[in-house]
């Protein structure tokens, strides 16, 4: 007897779920080389980062020496915090807010997050660092990987709880009124933007045909968040929106990979 489309892909699906430990233990080693990338690149940066900061502090210093202090050390805060934004966008799509406030939150975070986890690698580097010279630089560097790849989850991890809102509305976006003729009984109204529906396309309040209308993307409807789920695939670590319909028994396909990977416990 044929399978239908849909019997063959609830088979696949089920095939895969089998062996849900092997699929995610085939990319760990790309998960820790992406950690270990992250945490690398995040503190060449910040130590380039700094040495201009020295510079910045001492005019600033010599210019309002109190304020000027305050003021160097938002800076350094909201830089740190920053850097992490870009680099976490790069390497996990993960998008976080760039306002002042935002970043200096981020920033204030990671430094501590960091600071503290650096407490025992200073011990092993100055363990380290009483070995022979050989044993010394091979020690060195181990210890320099390993806090890499913490720094990069750690960075992660701070700008997952940064992350920026999937809707960018607002109560006042989605009041706006624009003025529409319609094609088809030559009606022209005001309509509200809250009406627009996903398609980008409204109805008429005369004749009830529906049409196209020129609204800005941010403003118009809002995709119903009840029924779709925000997952990130345990593959390519990348993030979508997902139907209702596209998840069977807590499994769904990635929209970038089309990788099958599991959903629960990310609020499914």
């Amino acid at each position: 007897m044929l399978k239908t489309s849909g019997q063959a892909e609830e088979e696949n699906l089920s095939l895969q779920a089998a062996k849900p430990e092997e699929q995610s233990d085939v990319h760990k080693p790309t998960l820790i080389a992406k950690y270990f990338l992250h945490g690398a690149a995040h503190t060449l940066l910040i130590t380039g980062f700094v040495i201009i900061w020295v510079f910045l502090m001492v005019v600033l210093l010599i210019i309002a020496s109190f304020l000027g202090l305050l003021l160097g050390l938002l800076v350094l805060v909201m830089g740190v915090g920053y850097v992490n934004s870009l680099l976490s966008g790069y390497f996990w799509k993960i998008q976080t807010p760039t306002k002042w406030s935002s970043l200096l939150v981020h920033g204030l975070m990671l430094i501590i997050a960091l600071g503290l986890a650096s407490i025992p690698f200073i011990i092993l580097e100055y363990l380290a660092a009483s070995l022979t010279p050989v044993f010394s630089i091979v020690a060195l560097l181990v210890v320099f990987a390993i806090h890499s790849i913490v720094n990069g989850y750690l960075g992660k991890a701070v700008a997952s709880t940064q992350r920026e809102s999937d809707s960018s509305w607002t109560s006042a976006q989605l009041m706006t009124t624009y003025r529409e003729k319609c094609p088809y009984c030559e009606s022209a109204y005001v309509y509200k933007a809250s009406a627009v529906r996903p398609d980008g396309t409204i109805k008429c309040f005369y004749c009830s045909h529906g049409f196209k209308v020129k609204v800005p993307i941010e403003t118009q409807k809002q995709p119903d968040l009840m029924s779709s789920w925000r997952f990130t695939c345990s593959r390519c670590e990348r993030d979508s929106r997902y139907e209702r319909a596209e998840v069977f028994y807590g499994k769904v396909r990635c929209h970038h990979c089309n990788e099958t990977f599991d959903v629960k416990g990310q609020g499914y």
